[in-house]
């Protein structure tokens, strides 16, 4: 049983400045939902098409702290022009320079709202405390399908967010499976402990 908790958030089209008003759609929203996991063991490979943005390179403790502020500029822009896309149920494309943002004040309510993580009990933490906080931030096209979403790596697991068009699409193209098997793809037990286990039952 792989349990997922979704957040979502829907606006008045009329709210949303549109850049193609021909992808305008009655129900524009983000929608987030989070994988309870192990971070270190999923496999975004079989999630998304794109590799990771955020990986911190090392160095000296100076270069370290201007790489870590940069990264996070960087970071910053990437997640926003991605929120500001997938309201407008547009394409997106992140290269030297993010698309122009047009829904400023939206992506600000968005940052302040509260995603829901599992935990005992379920807990909201504001999503501007989750996307610095990430340790990997990463943007790609879902396998199955065309569809943009952004995966966010915390500590208690995966947080994959998107267009709420786009997420809907997601799951109907069978993204909980994907998620199960990039959950479980490097968690293989071997063949010792499945012996083990097996004599176990038997008993």
């Amino acid at each position: 049983m792989l349990r997922v908790i979704r957040t979502e958030l829907y606006f008045n089209p009329l709210e949303i400045k549109w850049q193609f008003p021909e992808l305008i759609v009655s129900n524009p929203g983000i929608s987030a939902a989070f994988f309870r996991c192990d971070p270190e063991r999923f496999d975004f490979e079989k999630v998304i098409s794109i590799p990771r943005f955020s990986d911190i390179i090392g160095g000296d403790l100076r270069t370290i702290l201007s790489e870590l502020a940069e990264q996070q500029a960087t970071r910053e822009l990437l997640v926003r022009a991605f929120l500001d896309r997938a309201l407008q149920n547009a394409p997106f494309a992140y290269g030297l320079e993010p698309p122009h943002e047009l829904n400023t004040n939206i992506i600000d309510k968005i940052y302040d709202e509260p995603i829901i993580v599992e935990q005992s009990p379920p807990k909201g933490i504001p999503f501007k405390e989750m996307v610095p906080g990430a340790s990997i931030v990463t943007v790609g096209t879902y396998v199955a399908s065309g569809d943009i979403l952004l995966c966010l790596k915390v500590a208690a697991g995966i947080i994959i967010i998107g267009g709420a068009v786009a997420i809907v699409r997601a799951f109907d193209k069978g993204l909980t499976h994907v998620v199960e098997r990039a959950i479980g793809s490097k968690d293989k037990t071997p063949a010792r402990s499945t012996a083990t286990t097996t004599r176990t039952r038997r008993k």
